[in-house]
């Protein structure tokens, strides 16, 4: 065999095993719905995966789907580790993050994100 098809056949392997890696344990983001009022994802998360930087621009609910060891890591610096269970909901404000799965189970959520402005509404004023 030529060393050129060899070398090419090697890269090619090569590349088909990473992707099969990367698609057995990456983060994955679904949108279950989105329009005018919310944005509702499913993410699930399989040990050792990690999101990318992202904004959350409205405040959230999150259910947890199925739990594990989740690092919150904010975009400004520092972070925690969150033990997360089975039917735990949440409130999470609007924020810049990443999430790493640290555990050895995949962590499965439901985000539901509420589009408002940025800005709290004022109460109405009433005369009197």
């Amino acid at each position: 065999m030529r060393p050129s098809l060899m070398r090419s056949l090697f890269f090619t392997a090569l590349v088909l095993a990473a992707a099969a890696r990367a698609s057995a344990g990456d983060y994955v983001k679904r949108v279950v719905l989105d329009d005018e009022r919310v944005l509702m994802v499913e993410i699930t998360i399989p040990p050792g995966a990690e999101s990318p930087q992202h904004s959350h621009r409205w405040g959230r609910a999150i259910y947890v789907i199925a739990g594990g060891t989740l690092e919150l890591l904010p975009a400004a610096g520092g972070g925690r580790t969150l033990d997360l269970e089975a039917g735990l909901g949440v409130w999470r404000e609007p924020e810049d993050h990443r999430v790493r799965n640290a555990g050895d189970t995949t962590i499965r959520l439901l985000e539901v994100e509420v589009k408002t402005s940025a800005e709290p509404a004022q109460p109405e004023r009433r005369r009197r």
